[in-house]
């Protein structure tokens, strides 16, 4: 059962930890010493939270309890937790464009690094091949995808998810997987898969292009960004209550590719991305979407208004308190 899971459990991984509402974080610190009937933070349990501030918040949708970030949860001070402030850049060489992201995280964004991100609207890629743009809105995703589409004259295959469960524990289940109630795909589709393959094929995140489908199965192949050509299956996402499966939605992992939300992409590497952020609406949306490719000359710019070049000056202070307390956990450490 899931009480069993909570109470065998030694470690609980939160990633994307800017994301979760300070509210969600105290619930689940509420549930952990109920069924650990332990009075401890989380019952006890060793708990390890992974992410940027300076990253997308906490999102607020009409009608539902606002929240902000974990840090302002009940349960943050009580846990007292030791920090550890990750600074090694991976993404980005270092450079002009990683100067420009740097100075983001800053707050300190100058005249002359607006410039030369200007400089790079309606930048010519040059891949040789179908770019994903980055939008802040879902309605101009899809309608971008859903042109795109309409443009290629081969013939329309549309796979549809076979689903099991009650509707209101499916309806849980669509909320948090990207898989698509009906997916249409034709030769030439820009596709991106949303799952890691078991055989370790392709990858979340990986991009390519539908080139066919397969006599047997009917199931569309895609030759990837890198090279290989791959059939891409049906994969089913679960919701489990413990050992018992409530619900489950099988679907092929892919999504349409040639648009997407910054939402979306956060956590993705891109080769090369066109990003439009004329209407970027929330403090690091800019941020996570300049940072998901690796250098200017992979990024051409539709539109950039003054939001997307802020972060949050809440992430500021949150980030001013991590450094400070990384840095005596090092010093504790370092004299144990």
């Amino acid at each position: 059962s899931r009480r069993e899971i909570i109470q065998k459990t030694d470690v609980l991984i939160i990633d994307e930890i800017s994301m979760l509402h300070d509210y969600r974080l105290d619930l689940v610190d509420d549930v952990c010493r109920a069924v650990r009937e332990s009075a401890e933070p989380f019952g006890g349990l060793q708990v390890i939270l992974c992410g940027d501030f300076f990253q997308l918040p906490p999102i607020n949708r009409p009608n539902e309890r606002e929240g902000g970030f974990v840090v302002n949860s009940f349960v943050w001070d009580e846990l007292d937790p030791v920090v550890c402030y990750l600074d090694e850049q991976h993404r980005q060489d270092s450079g002009e464009f990683l100067e420009i992201l740097n100075a983001m995280r800053a707050g300190d964004v100058r005249r002359s690094h607006a410039e030369t991100l200007m400089e790079r609207q309606y930048a010519e890629l040059g891949y040789g091949m179908d770019v994903t743009e980055l939008h802040t809105v879902n309605v101009d995703v899809d309608r971008l995808n859903t042109a795109k589409l309409a443009e290629l004259e081969s013939e329309s295959r549309v796979f549809t998810a076979v689903t099991t469960g009650s509707a209101q524990y499916l309806e849980t289940l669509r909320r948090s997987c990207l898989a698509q109630e009906e997916l249409e795909l034709k030769v030439g589709a820009l596709v991106m898969c949303i799952r890691n393959s078991q055989d370790k094929k392709y990858v979340n995140g990986s991009l390519g292009t539908v080139v066919g489908f397969d006599e047997g199965s009917k199931w569309p192949e895609v030759r990837l960004h890198s090279g290989k050509t791959v059939v891409v299956g049906p994969d089913t996402w679960e919701l489990r209550d413990g050992s018992t499966l409530r619900a489950s939605l099988a679907q092929i992992p892919l999504r349409l590719a040639w648009a997407i939300t910054v939402h979306k992409s956060q956590g993705m590497t891109l080769d090369a991305a066109r990003i439009d952020l004329r209407r970027a609406f929330v403090e690091g949306m800019g941020y996570v979407a300049l940072s998901r490719v690796r250098s200017l000359d992979a990024l051409s710019l539709t539109g950039i208004n003054q939001m997307a070049l802020k972060v949050s000056p809440e992430a500021l202070r949150i980030d001013s308190d991590l450094r400070a307390a990384s840095s005596r956990a090092m010093a504790a450490y370092a004299t144990d």
